[in-house]
């Protein structure tokens, strides 16, 4: 049987951007929520269109969805990230980072999950939250 979690993806927050020149972090990449055996695509830009986060600021996305977690399966989320540099400067690599949510933990009440990525001192958290959804 399992249960429906409804999983919403609130925003990037940049806590730092680093030694890099300027005062935001561009960040691209994607974000998703899944089992083990389905993906949700929650969120997903590309190299060159990566979104401006100054340090100490959101960007908001609002997005959301409803994922089916059979018995015997877990949620995850999370995603891989990525600061987009000059030409002549390589990108920066943030990380692939997961939240493992056990069936028992996706309840009738908000839990809020913070996700990291960090390379260099370049550092953003990735704001999701999971409630059951009560058939």
């Amino acid at each position: 049987m399992g249960k429906l979690a409804r999983v919403r993806l609130h925003g990037i927050y940049c806590e730092t951007e680093g030694p890099d020149p300027g005062a935001n972090l561009e960040v691209y990449g994607w974000l998703m929520a899944n089992t083990d055996t389905v993906p949700f695509w929650m969120w997903s830009v590309g190299d060159n269109d990566g979104v401006n986060i100054s340090r100490n600021s959101t960007y908001h996305i609002g997005a959301e969805t409803t994922v089916h977690v059979r018995n015997g399966q877990n949620l995850y989320i999370g995603g891989e990230l990525w600061d987009d540099d000059e030409i002549f400067n390589p990108d920066d690599y943030l990380g692939a980072n997961w939240r493992t949510i056990p069936l028992d933990e996706i309840t009738p009440w908000v839990k809020n999950y913070e996700i990291w990525f960090e390379e260099d001192g370049q550092r953003v958290r990735v704001d999701f939250s999971v409630i059951e959804e009560l058939l």
